[in-house]
């Protein structure tokens, strides 16, 4: 799906990060050291995820597999008082003697689980905020593994690994969300982290729904999102953008998504978050009848696909709209934005062919007064929609309910079959409508 950004400004550790310890003793010492003094970046250094093991720690990565575990844990003892970081160091070895580089299946998944689980104890303190980082590495890695393990299964439906490492994602947002520290000293630092990861797993569920309920969480938190990572506020503003475009808050969906795409890096390597967060940013300008200019849409590639729909919008040709829209169906049905562009482009259609006809047969009429016979329109939605069966009531039904959503300024006089326009601004701009 979304790919990861790379980090702006926010909050961080020590600018140098420690050196790698050579052997499990001197592993064990500089853990020991970092518990002592709640450095929160040497403990994410040192407990680095599977993926995070480089061809140049191999040495240690063999010393802590080997080492006799009576002995390591009895070293361990003597200098680690705290039973939670105890367990936490103790699971963190048996996840790294069961590890194997390039391998993510069950077994690897599980280890995950409970190096999390014991991550999840630990982090219930509050005065272990120096974890975050920690927290933040793992439940990356959890959610990853989770779904490369649930898409190798037997029965991939059904999101076993995924539905699981949600529940700890879910655990731990509730303890950032809840404390009430000030940042940084604050368990809070991981929170729109663990937002991210909990609306990336809605979306790979289709439960979106759920998405309301933790952006209502978020939203009351107070928390200022500007001062966390940019990588966090970008990845959060998609994924509200999506969530509001599911809840057909159009006006909402594309202010998230418009800054966004602002405030992602512009380096190439991030090029491809650009492009999925401005696919979703021209289904909602679309919509809201503010299309992109085709060299910005041939920028990101998607001339071909959004080209010939916004010309069939803009002209109100609705039967070129449908034939183009069936022509795009499988790469919108993935994102669930074809039902979506298909139903709330209709008014928009219509109010463009119109306000076409208006535009056509206004020379004729009156200059005191600005109508249009319904008779013209009749002519004009039969031609557009291929549909000879349309009649004067279908016509009436649509221009009553345009008028009414504000597409239309005006009223119908059912004596004359007229519509009778405002002199001014009779077809107002669709986005300055319903905000």
């Amino acid at each position: 799906m979304f790919s990861a950004f790379q980090h702006g400004p926010g909050f961080s550790g020590p600018s140098h990060a420690p050196q790698s310890p050579s052997t499990a003793w001197a592993f064990l010492a500089e853990y020991a050291q970092a518990i002592r003094g709640c450095d929160g970046e040497a403990i994410c250094q040192l407990l680095r995820t599977g993926d995070a093991w480089s061809l140049s720690n191999q040495d240690l990565l063999g010393a802590i597999k080997t080492v006799p575990e009576q002995q390591f844990s009895r070293n361990m003892k003597q200098q680690v008082k705290d039973n939670a970081l105890q367990s936490l160091l103790l699971t963190y070895v048996t996840f790294l003697r069961h590890w194997t580089a390039g391998v993510t299946d069950q077994t690897t998944f599980d280890n995950t689980v409970k190096v999390v689980g014991v991550l999840t104890t630990c982090f219930s303190s509050s005065e272990r905020y120096w974890l975050s980082e920690t927290v933040k590495r793992w439940t990356s890695y959890m959610v990853r593994l989770a779904r490369q393990v649930d898409y190798a299964s037997v029965n991939p439906t059904k999101h076993a690994c995924v539905n699981q490492a949600a529940q700890l994602v879910a655990r731990l947002f509730n303890m950032a969300l809840n404390d009430r520290a000030p940042l940084p000293e604050s368990r809070a630092v991981a929170m729109f982290h663990l937002v991210n990861l909990n609306l990336r797993i809605y979306f790979w569920l289709r439960t979106t729904r759920l998405c309301h309920s933790m952006l209502s969480h978020v939203n009351r938190s107070g928390l200022d999102l500007t001062l966390f990572p940019k990588s966090e506020q970008v990845t959060y503003r998609y994924f509200a953008g999506r969530s509001f475009l599911f809840q057909h808050r159009i006006h909402d969906a594309e202010r998230e998504l418009a800054r966004a795409l602002a405030e992602c890096t512009l380096q190439p390597s991030a090029f491809r978050n650009r492009r999925t967060i401005f696919f979703h940013l021209v289904i909602a300008r679309v919509i809201l009848g503010k299309a992109p200019h085709p060299a910005l849409l041939e920028k990101y590639g998607y001339q071909e696909l959004f080209g010939p729909v916004i010309t069939a919008i803009r002209q109100g040709w609705i039967w070129k709209f449908e034939q183009h829209c069936e022509q795009i169906q499988d790469a919108l049905l993935p994102t669930a934005s074809y039902l979506l562009l298909r139903e709330r482009c209709q008014v928009l259609l219509y109010r463009n062919l119109f306000r076409r006809v208006f535009l056509i047969t206004r020379p004729q009429v009156s200059q005191k007064v600005s109508f249009v016979k319904l008779e013209d329109m009749l002519h004009a939605a039969r031609l557009s929609t291929q549909d000879a069966d349309l009649d004067l009531d279908d016509v009436e039904c649509l221009l009553a309910s345009m008028i009414s959503q504000g597409y239309v300024r005006g009223n119908i006089n059912l004596q004359r079959k007229l519509v009778v326009l405002s002199k001014r601004d009779p077809f107002p701009p669709p986005h300055t409508l319903n905000k």
